[in-house]
């Protein structure tokens, strides 16, 4: 399951609520892109790619990271 953005835990351990985390990075790296390029209709699906490519990029790192502050702890 994709860790949530927003998550809000219930007393029985269910976790709800919130887009994944992996849409809300993308959501911003989309936004960067559009502030940076401009909006061309005909290229609307690469720009949902590199977005959701720039997303996973921040995602490995962020679990990478994760796991070396557990290795430390």
């Amino acid at each position: 399951m994709q860790k949530k953005a927003f998550p809000i835990s219930r007393k029985d351990g269910f976790v709800t609520g919130g887009m994944d985390l992996r849409e809300y990075y993308a959501a911003f790296a989309m936004q960067g892109l559009l502030v940076h390029n401009g909006y061309k209709p005909d290229l609307k699906e690469a720009l949902v790619t590199q977005a959701f490519e720039i997303a996973d990029a921040m995602l490995e790192v962020k679990v990478a990271d994760d796991v070396q502050r557990v290795e430390l702890e």
